[in-house]
């Protein structure tokens, strides 16, 4: 039996997470049991959704990012409702750079902007286009995207492509999340003596639920 306390000591050990240190360099550990923080391994991505909301609140985060999902070529592909997002861009895929952002509140387009490297505010998108054709200022999301499959039918504007942002946890859940892998998400703690811990969390999805949470942490000195 004397042999056997020990042992179970190296075992704990090698299970319990080490904490990092200033300058130690970042440690990453991966739960595959149970669970961090109230995220739990075998959720299915709605309910990992629904409690990253409240996380979100606790540790004052508000978006997600969705890896590998990548632009899409016409208004038909972006995911219904549009308004589980606030902002969508378009943005030219060849020559000369030109983006449009159209951020929403309430369902409503209160926000056009358009420009290469600076966003200039403009009331409608395209502007040499009647009303009832263009994006405007005030447009419902109903009508935002038949118009701009109207726009899609022709260059230039067939040509750009449609961007989300990261995923705003203030807005439902959007059930197209639950076709991608890998969510992630980054938040800081103020630890004592003037010390903050960087949160990089990884969330890995196989077979329609959570598997892998992947947590990197980094302390660093605030500075004043």
């Amino acid at each position: 039996m004397k042999f056997v306390f020990p042992l179970v000591l190296l075992t704990l050990a090698a299970c319990t997470p080490k904490d990092p240190t200033v300058g130690g360099g970042p440690v990453t550990d991966e739960i595959t049991r149970g669970g961090r923080y109230n995220l739990r391994i075998g959720s299915p991505p709605a309910t990992v959704y629904a409690r990253l909301q409240a996380l979100g609140l606790e540790k004052t985060f508000d978006r997600i990012n969705v890896a590998a999902r990548t632009p899409y070529g016409h208004p038909t592909d972006l995911p219904v409702p549009l308004g589980n997002y606030d902002v969508l861009t378009l943005e030219t895929t060849t020559g000369r750079t030109d983006r449009v952002v159209l951020q929403f509140t309430d369902q409503i387009v209160d926000v056009i902007e358009r420009g290469g490297g600076r966003l200039d505010s403009i009331p409608q998108w395209p502007a040499a286009l009647p009303a009832s054709q263009a994006v405007v200022l005030g447009d419902s999301l109903t009508t935002l995207v038949p118009k701009l499959t109207e726009l899609y039918r022709e260059e230039p504007y067939a040509s750009y492509a449609l961007i989300l942002p990261d995923k705003p946890l203030d807005r439902p859940y959007d059930p197209a999340m639950g076709s991608y892998n890998v969510w992630n998400f980054t938040f800081s703690e103020d630890r004592d003596a003037g010390v903050t811990e960087r949160h990089n969390v990884s969330l890995r999805f196989a077979a329609g639920e959570l598997d892998v949470i992947r947590v990197t942490r980094e302390r660093f000195e605030r500075v004043h």
